[in-house]
C-alpha cells in the first residue's frame, strides 16, 4: 500500500483547521479540562498522606516482626545454654523406669506425660534415671540416657511457650556440649550430649 500523498495531508489539515466549534461546546470543553485538572490535583493531595501512612505502617510492622524474630532466637539460645549447663552437672536419680512412658505415673508434678521422642530410635538408648528440674522457669523432666557405645545424653522435656516450630530443630554448641531443641506436640524437647 502506498503512502498517502502530501496533497491529501495538506487538504485534511486545512479542513480541520477551518472547522470552528460552537462557542458553547468550546466553553464546555475548556471548563471540563480545567475541572479535571483540579480533581487530579485534589486526588494527589489526598493520596500523598495515605501513601506516607501506608509506607510508615509497613516499616513499623517489618521492624516489629524482625525484633520478634530476634528475641525468639535469643530465647531459644538461652534455653539451650541452660540445658547445656544442666547436662554438665551430674544429677541424682529420683525416678527409675524401664521406659520414658513408664515415668508418667511416678512424676505426678508434670502437666504432661513424658514420651520417648519420635526422632530418637527407642532401642538405641538405655534409660539410666530421671528427675524433676526447671527449664526457663517451667517444670521439666530431666532424663539420663546412654547409647550402645556408652555415650551419655540428657533429654529434657517441658511445656513452654517458646517459638520452636513443629518439624524444625535448632542446634547449639556450648563448650563442647551439643544441644538440639525441637517440639513434638505441645512438648518441647532438648537433647544434650558431649560432642564426639
Amino acid at each position: 500500500m502506498s503512502d498517502p500523498s502530501p496533497d491529501l495531508d495538506n487538504r485534511l489539515r486545512d479542513y480541520y483547521e477551518s472547522i470552528d466549534l460552537p462557542p458553547d461546546v468550546s466553553g464546555d470543553l475548556v471548563s471540563l479540562i480545567r475541572h479535571s485538572n483540579r480533581e487530579d490535583r485534589r486526588q494527589l493531595w489526598w493520596q500523598r498522606p495515605l501513601v506516607a501512612v501506608a509506607i510508615f505502617t509497613i516499616c513499623i510492622l517489618s521492624t516489629v516482626l524482625l525484633a520478634q524474630t530476634y528475641f525468639d532466637r535469643q530465647e531459644l539460645e538461652r534455653v539451650a545454654a541452660e540445658i547445656a549447663l544442666n547436662h554438665v552437672r551430674r544429677f541424682d536419680t529420683e525416678f527409675e523406669a524401664q521406659s520414658i512412658a513408664a515415668l508418667t505415673p511416678e512424676m505426678t508434678q508434670l502437666d504432661f506425660a513424658p514420651v520417648h521422642p519420635q526422632r530418637m530410635k527407642y532401642e538405641n538408648y538405655e534409660l539410666l534415671g530421671a528427675r524433676y528440674c526447671t527449664i526457663n522457669d517451667s517444670i521439666a523432666v530431666q532424663i539420663h540416657l546412654e547409647d550402645e557405645q556408652d555415650h551419655e545424653y540428657t533429654l529434657y522435656e517441658f511445656r513452654e511457650a517458646i517459638d520452636v516450630a513443629p518439624g524444625k530443630s535448632h542446634e547449639y554448641t556450648f563448650d563442647e556440649i551439643h544441644v538440639t531443641l525441637w517440639q513434638e506436640g505441645e512438648v518441647v524437647m532438648g537433647l544434650a550430649q558431649k560432642k564426639q
